[in-house]
This record gives structure tokens, sequence and C-alpha cells, in this order.
């Protein structure tokens, strides 16, 4: 019988119920973040729609570290939704100041 595999274990890494049990790989699932996109959409787009998609991307991560993957995955797809939806917003409203600035400047000369 072959000895038991045991993985070092490293300072900070958090404990999973017993030493040397290498943390859950989620069955090979990369659950996206869209947590700096929903920042920068804070940021520089649209405030409302931003805050919706970060805490769309934080659940998203926190149900990832929970394990629940089909959960998690929905919550990122709901926020890249929003994200998105936002993004297009905002530059739709960017536009339009823009081009009301330009009016103005126009209707002055």
């Amino acid at each position: 019988m072959a000895p038991p595999i045991m993985v070092p274990r490293t300072f900070g890494a958090p404990n999973y119920g017993a030493p040397n049990v290498p943390p859950p790989n989620y069955g090979g699932y990369q659950v996206p973040n869209y947590m700096v996109w929903a920042i920068l959409e804070l940021i520089c787009c649209c405030l409302p729609l931003g805050i919706v998609g970060l805490v769309y991307s934080l659940s998203a991560n926190r149900m990832a570290a929970e394990g629940r993957i089909p959960e998690a995955m929905e919550a990122a797809n709901s926020a890249k939704t929003w994200l998105l939806i936002g993004l297009f917003l905002g530059i739709l409203s960017n536009l339009l100041v823009f081009g009301i600035q330009f009016l103005a400047v126009l209707a002055e000369m």
C-alpha cells in the first residue's frame, strides 16, 4: 500500500478541516471574476449599475469559495449582464452630454 500523499501546508492558508488537506479545486471550474470591471464601471461609467455589478461579483466570489459553483456561475453571469448594461448606458449618456455641449457651442457662434 502506497503512503498517503502529503501536501505541505503554507502559513496563512485556510484550514479546510484537517491538516495537510489541499483546498478544493471546484471540480476544475474557474468562476470568472468581474471585480475589476465592476470597480472601473463604478468609477467611470454608471454608478448605480456599477454597484449592482459589484454586489453580484462579490457574491460570485463568495459562492465559489463555498463550493456552490452553479450559483456562483449564475451570479457571475448576472454581474456580467449588469456591467454590460451599465457600460452601454454610460457610453450613451456620455455621448449625449458631448452632443448637447457641442450643439451649445455651435449655437453661440
